[in-house]
């Protein structure tokens, strides 16, 4: 009786167990499609619309924002000098007025993403009360994170903006978490890239169109002119010398009024 009893309680306490294991495994598999929806979000976004880069930051810090349960999403881009805030995604209204108001900002290390900027590598604060470098801790208080990552966006090797995710409890972020940011951050430096491409091939389209339009005018104009030139009675009179001299195989011109005398013109 007894081995039977314990053979139930061994039986129960695995089924427990497997229970278990299958309730994280669903929830793996919902986080996992959750990713993989706003991945296709984003690349969607991007074909879309392939210059306009802020409805994909503004996708990027919803979706990071949600999937990483934060308080605090924002995306930044770099233009060479200074980190310009395009993507704040902080539901505390005081909170987004407070990190708002900082930028834009040069890199340095006394924000996560200017110092992500300034690396040019991702940037883990497990805690920015404790972080001495940390220079805006009454922001982040307000916007409500004390862990914080930040991660560059590269194109080409070069930082030309950076992603910033804040969540509610100090300590290092989960692994799988890094993995989805590094992915978003991949995403938008495409969309900046993409959208240098197109601008720039579009502006390379319209300065051979203005210059062939140009060209035309200009030879448009010529035209014009050689026709108004060669109506001209001055010119017809010339003209008619030169079909009346054509034909002969004379190499002398005789040129004045008849008994005035000649001038002698070697042709």
């Amino acid at each position: 009786m007894q081995d039977s009893n314990a053979e139930v309680g061994r039986l129960r306490a695995e089924n427990d167990r497997l229970a278990q294991e299958l309730e994280e495994s669903r929830y793996v598999l919902a986080e996992v499609l959750e990713q993989q929806a706003a991945t296709g979000r984003i690349l969607a976004m991007i074909s879309r619309a392939p210059t306009e880069v802020r409805p994909v930051f503004d996708t990027i810090a919803a979706a990071a924002l949600e999937l990483c349960e934060a308080t605090s999403a924002n995306v930044f881009t770099f233009d060479g000098t200074l980190l310009h805030a395009v993507a704040l995604e902080i539901p505390d209204p005081e909170g987004r007025a407070a990190i708002s108001r900082i930028f834009p900002q040069p890199p340095s290390r006394g924000l996560v993403a200017c110092r992500a900027v300034l690396e040019e590598r991702i940037v883990a604060i497990p805690d920015v009360l404790d972080d001495r470098e940390y220079a805006y801790k009454e922001a982040a208080v307000a916007a409500g994170f004390r862990s914080v990552l930040g991660l560059p966006l590269l194109t080409d090797g070069h930082p030309v903006g950076a992603i910033a995710v804040g969540r509610p409890q100090p300590g290092p972020f989960p692994h799988r978490l890094l993995a989805l940011l590094q992915t978003f951050a991949d995403q938008a430096a495409i969309a900046i890239e993409n959208a240098r491409t197109v601008l720039a091939l579009r502006r390379e389209i319209e300065a051979h169109r203005r210059a062939r339009a140009t060209i035309r005018e200009l030879v448009d104009g010529d035209n014009e002119a050689r026709a108004v030139i060669g109506e001209a009675p001055a010119w017809r009179a010339v003209s008619q010398r030169i079909a009346q001299v054509a034909p002969t195989h004379a190499t002398v011109l005789l040129l004045g009024e008849t008994g005035t005398g000649k001038n002698l013109r070697r042709t």
